[in-house]
């Protein structure tokens, strides 16, 4: 637990400095920084048991989010394990309606989240997009 910890604060201290931030004084200075990755380096495998992601419901109800056009999400999903999944759930499942015609609205926590037939068609594209 204490080297997770400590993990975390590195991390949490490297991420400010390469975002050029100075906390002085409650001030916060923002420095452009320019972060190049190259994609044909590896720096880690994904497990080959590794079982896939988790979304809040909310993530539904954007547009073209789980959609056969996002290419990005598509690639990332074949890229796991074939016996991935996408988990959808989280705290926003419950202040979440579907409404058939309705329109689809991403609202925060105390609100209601809408989901509508037309979002769940793109999920299901999306999941047979990423086989």
């Amino acid at each position: 637990m204490k080297d997770r910890l400590l993990r975390r604060g590195y991390l949490i201290g490297v991420t400010a400095l390469l975002a050029g931030t100075r906390l002085q004084a409650g001030e916060a200075a923002v420095i452009p920084v320019k972060i190049l990755v190259d994609p044909q380096t590896v720096v880690g495998k994904i497990a080959p048991d590794f079982i896939g992601l988790g979304y809040e419901t909310s993530a539904v109800a954007q547009s073209n989010y789980f959609s056969a056009k996002n290419a990005g999400l598509i690639r990332l999903y074949r890229n796991l394990s074939p016996h991935g999944l996408i988990r959808i759930g989280g705290n926003i499942s419950d202040h979440t309606a579907y409404v058939p015609d309705g329109i689809p609205a991403v609202r925060p926590e105390e609100n209601v989240t809408i989901i509508n037939r037309d979002r769940l068609v793109d999920l299901g594209k999306f999941a047979r997009a990423t086989g």
